[in-house]
């Protein structure tokens, strides 16, 4: 891994302490620099089209293959309140 760059995404934007990574921990036993983006910037550049898309649909393949789609939205119904229910009743 020595050499490599650790890219910690959203963890700043979503305020877990958990998710805070010790840089000067990683850089001296891993020999990786740690580098951490926001996810306004995540959102940014995926808005812009500042990504590689091939590797993009690559990472989405997989999910193609194992996700069902959703079942067809139920029908919708007319719900009456119980006033309305009994207009019918009362005329």
């Amino acid at each position: 891994m020595r050499g490599k760059i650790y890219l910690s995404m959203g963890g700043t934007s979503m305020g877990i302490a958990g998710s805070v990574i010790d840089s000067k921990l990683w850089e001296k036993w891993l020999g990786m620099r740690v580098e951490a983006i926001d996810m306004t910037e995540f959102i940014g550049r995926m808005t812009k089209g500042q990504y590689d898309h091939a590797e993009y649909e690559t990472a989405l393949a997989p999910r193609e293959k194992t996700t069902t789609p959703p079942p067809p939205p139920a029908p919708a119904h007319r719900w009456h309140s119980h006033h309305e229910a009994n207009l019918g009743n009362h005329r």
